[in-house]
Order: C-alpha cells, then structure tokens, then sequence
C-alpha cells in the first residue's frame, strides 16, 4: 500500500550490533563529559580558595610595581601548563586502560575486534579538556586583575560577575562549552538535555546542600570539637559546597545507574517463575497446528496471530508520516491481531465491564480490547471506533475495553484481541508458548525445525539467562566509568584541604597554643570529614533513590525497589574513603608545631 511502506537497503540497514555498541558508547560518551564537568567545578573552587589565600601576597607585587595584566598572565600560564600536563596524563591513561577493555567487554564485542585510539580523537580529547579548564578557572583568575595594593590592610570584595567583559568571555565560556558537549554528544538535543539535566541535578544537589550547613550553622552544639567542626566547615574560602556537590552529584550517577539495573533485573529476570513458558515458537502456519501439537504434545499453548493494519480511528485517518517519525513504537505498523474470549492470567482490565462488553452492549459493530499501551499511542478510549484492513479486507470494530499487563510478563501480548468469530477465517499463522525441561529443549528445538523448516522456535529461558549476564557485564562496564566521577571528587577533597592549608595550620596551633592537644586538633578534623562525608552521602542516596523511582516509575513502567542496604554499603564506604584521605591529607597540618609555625610567619 502506497505511504505505507518502509524501505532499507544494505547501505542504509543498521547493523543491530553496530546500533547497540552505539547506544553504549554514546552512554559512555554522558558519563566522561559529567565526569569532566564535575572536575571543572571542582577546580574552580579549589584555585578560588588558593587565590583567596594569596591576596595580599598580589597586593605586595602589586605595590611594587607590578600590573594586573602580570599577575594574570602569570597564574594564566601556570594554569595552562599544568591543564596541558594533566591532559596529557589523563590520555596516557586512558591508552593504559585501554589495554584492560578486552577483559571489561569479554563477551560484547567479537574477537577479533582490535581496539585503537585515532589521533583525531586524541586532540579532540585534550581540546575539550583545555576548554573545561580555561572556562572553570576563567572566573578566580579574572579577579586577580582586579586586586589593588590597598588589599594588604583590607579585605577586597569577591570577585564576581560584575563586569561587563566577565559576563561576555562567561557567556561566550557557556555557549562554546554547550557546543562541544552537543559535538561529542553528536546529538543536538540530547546534548542539550544532558546539559539541562546535569545544571538541573547540580542546583539540587547545592540547594540541598545550602539548606543542610544553614541548619548545622543555626544548631547550639555542646561538644567543643563537633562545634569547631561544623565552624570549619563554614570557614570562608573552605570547597564544602564543591566537594559535597561533586561527590554528592557523582554518587547519585553512579547508585541511580545501579539501582534501575536492579529494578530491571528484578522485574524481567529474576522474577520469571519456574513453572512459566520457556520455549516460544513463531510462524506455525494453520494446517501445521494439528502436527506441530502431536510432535510437542499437549503441553503447548497456541496463540492465532493475524497481520492487519489500523488505518483511521473513529473516521480520523492515521497519519503515517507523522508516525513513523516517532521515537519507539507507532500506529503506523503492522500490529499482530489475536482472538480467544477470556484474559490471560498475566492480565487486567482497567477499563470496562468485560472483556468485549457482554450482551448489553449496544453497538452493533465487532467489539476489540485494547492494551493500555497502544491507548497511550493514539488516545483511544472505550466507545472509539477503529478502521482495520486485515489483508486487504476492511473491518471496523467498537472498543469495548482496556487491558494491562501485571509484571508477571509471561505471555506474548496483543495490543488488540477480537472475539473468536470475527477472525478465525481470517488468514493467519499461530505463536506457540510451552513448558520444557532444559535439558530436552536442545532436542526438541532440533525436531522442530527438522519437520517444519518454517518455524522459528526461541529458548526464552536461555535468552532471559544471557540477558542477565549481558546486564550484568554492562553494569560492571559502566560502574568502571561511573568511579572515575567519584576520583574526582576525591580529587577535590585533597586539592582542596591544600588550598585551605594555611588556615587550617593556623587554627591547629591556635588550638595548641590555647591548651588543646594533637588529639583534640585530629578529633575535630575527623569530625569534619565525617560530616562532609555524611552531606555527601546522604545527598548522593537520596538524590539516586528520587531519581531512579522516576526513572522506573514513569519512563520504564517497572515497580521500583528501594535497595537500602546496597545505598548503605554505598554510604558506609564514601563515608570511610573520604574521611581516610581527609585525614592523610591534613597529618603534616596537626603534626605542626605553634614555636615553628610563629617563626615561619615571623
């Protein structure tokens, strides 16, 4: 039928494994530019409190003589020295991790795949690099220029977006930055998207954050080393927001990837019973039903299946065109038409008194029930009036009722089912579902095909087992990735206490000089990374479980398990990492001695 046809050829016909490694490339491809957008933050913080440190150091240079334009000319180069090292570090790694994507992808890709690095894509890597890092250390560094001799007895104003050049590079800063996310992304509105969803969970996870130190900062603490705690977790110049947003954000990622994995498991595999149909044959043509039940006996299940085509719905014809540009699945197919006179037992009617209206109903048309799937497709409603061609014949029916399916999943369904009367002369084949043990199906897939060449059987058993090792290897693949996003807050961490270095030696000899020990001094900074583990965390889960209920709730139509001992686990070890290496981090700052450190200042 003209316009109703979908032609491809071997040029124009996607490999589907060429589509899948796409699909997870293309995920990969999200995960490296989040990670890399949370870097950006998180350096930006980091040099912000190294520059806050350091201004009256520019204050004095300044007062001898030197111009704005040096000292940011200076700090500009030093910034893009170390962002070239980093870069290229960064992709020496990624050619040394490379070596171990053979045993990641053991039984995705084929063997004899052999996996290389272009030199095209390696200078598209470290330009995206630079770009991150000349736009997130363009605002610290702008402020230097701004800094007057004056600074050395008083405090300077933050440098903001107060000028009109800074809101122009910023401006410009976002638009180039947006471009080449959408160009490695290769998809304009994807990529933006991902840029909405990434600016959307990090206004979240800060608003959250800002409203968790507002009520630690409001609470009367009596213990002296949680107050002085929270007190430095408030210190001016501290990278407590940065931190917490990037380990909180990068958490969320990576515990929201694991928990729709789960949720999918669960539902598709795990909750397969052992009784169900494991063995599904398509294409049984009519004649060959009676053979086809005596060669598998009576334990089969035949379901009549006839090719039709909707063409208008209550006399508005289907727009073919418009439909087949839809995402996913359309009314512009061919839909598979079945008959029988009850539900199956993995079905609901949500709509309707009975399946087809029972004797009161007053329409005189053939009545269909429709799955609540295809209703969302075209807006149906009971009491439509649908237009078939079955083949070349035309049929009009009534809708009489709306179907759902429970998550059992264990039958073949059909978005619309007739009474037996209106297509049993209807030209058709027949889907066969049946319960065999594993160790007979081999043999009797064999018998199968051997008699009746034409019938495609499928181990569903066997296909639900390797989707669970497929989900399970795609997991682990990207968990890999996802990790990096969590280094790099803990990357943060670490620069950060750096950053802060000065004022943090200056409160532990204060506190030493006061009377306070060393193990007063480690009590306070481990509290301090206990909190901040704690804000991270628990943004992290929480952000991960709203995300993923949305996800399954609304987008997978999937029932939703919350996993809290796995997000504890999660938790528990965010919780020891970052307080191990805030501590590593800061024990040449309690070790510190007040005469020493007096003299230095001297």
């Amino acid at each position: 039928v003209a316009g109703q046809e979908r032609v491809a050829t071997s040029a124009t016909a996607g490999s589907r494994v060429k589509r899948f490694f796409e699909n997870l490339l293309f995920f990969l491809s999200l995960i490296s530019v989040f990670t890399l957008l949370l870097a950006g933050i998180g350096m930006q913080s980091s040099l912000s409190a190294l520059l806050r440190r350091k201004v009256k150091s520019f204050a004095i240079i300044r007062s001898l003589g030197a111009t704005g334009w040096f000292l940011l000319n200076h700090y500009l180069v030093l910034v893009i020295f170390l962002s070239l090292i980093g870069c290229g570090l960064g992709i020496l790694s990624g050619l040394i991790l490379k070596q171990s994507f053979s045993g990641l992808l053991a039984g995705l890709l084929p063997e004899n795949i052999v996996l290389g690095a272009s030199p095209a894509d390696i200078v598209e890597g470290m330009g995206l690099g630079l770009v991150v890092v000349s736009f997130f250390t363009f605002l610290p560094l702008s402020g230097i220029e701004d800094i007057k001799p004056a600074a050395i007895f008083r405090k300077e104003r933050g440098v903001g977006l107060h000028k009109t050049t800074t809101r122009i590079v910023v401006g410009c800063g976002i638009v180039l930055l947006a471009g080449l996310v959408i160009r490695q992304l290769e998809d304009v509105r994807i990529g933006l998207y991902f840029m909405g969803g990434i600016l959307g969970l990090i206004v979240l996870i800060a608003v959250l954050i800002g409203a968790l130190l507002w009520l630690l900062s409001r609470l009367e603490l009596r213990l002296m080393p949680l107050r002085q705690a929270v007190r430095s977790l408030l210190r001016p110049g501290n990278a407590t927001r940065a931190i917490v947003v990037t380990l909180a954000s990068a958490l969320a990622v990576l515990l929201a990837i694991y928990l729709v994995e789960q949720n999918l498991r669960a539902t598709y595999i795990d909750s397969y019973p052992a009784d169900a149909p494991n063995l599904f044959c398509l294409d049984i043509q009519k004649d060959q039903q009676q053979g086809f039940v005596e060669l598998v006996g009576t334990r089969v299940e035949l379901f009549p299946v006839v090719h039709a085509r909707l063409q208008a719905i209550n006399g508005n014809r289907i727009n073919r065109e418009i439909e087949q540009k839809k995402r996913g699945d359309s009314l512009a197919r061919e839909f598979n038409l079945t008959y029988r006179e009850a539900l199956l037992p993995d079905e609901i009617l949500v709509a309707g008194e009975s399946l087809f209206g029972g004797e009161k109903r007053a329409g005189k048309l053939p009545p269909v029930s429709l799955l609540d799937t295809v209703v969302e497709m075209g807006e149906m409603k009971i009491g439509d009036i649908l237009d078939f061609n079955i083949q070349g014949v035309p049929l009009q029916a009534e809708v009489t009722s709306i179907r759902s399916r429970t998550k059992s999943m264990l039958y073949p369904f059909f978005y619309f089912v007739f009474p037996a009367k209106y297509l049993q002369a209807a030209p058709q084949t027949a889907f066969g579902a049946l319960k065999v043990a594993k160790e007979e199906v081999a043999q009797l897939e064999n018998r199968i095909v051997g008699k009746y060449p034409n019938i495609s059987p499928i181990n569903v058993g066997e296909t639900a087992a390797e989707l669970g090792k497929l989900m399970e290897k795609l997991s682990v693949l990207v968990t890999f990735f996802a990790a990096f996003s969590i280094l790099a807050g803990e990357l943060i961490l670490v620069s950060s206490i750096l950053a802060t270095r000065m004022a943090r030696m200056e409160e532990a000899v204060y506190y030493k000089i006061l009377g306070s020990g060393s193990a007063f001094v480690l009590r306070v900074f481990f509290l301090e990374n206990l909190l901040l583990a704690l804000l991270s965390g628990g943004c992290g889960v929480l952000v991960a479980q709203l995300g993923s209920w949305g996800v399954c709730r609304y987008l997978l139509d999937i029932g939703y398990a919350s996993y809290w001992p796995a997000c504890l686990v999660l938790l528990a070890a965010t919780v020891g990492m970052v307080v191990l290496l805030g501590l590593l981090s800061s024990v040449t700052i309690i070790r510190k001695k007040p005469a020493r450190f007096l003299r230095e200042q001297l």
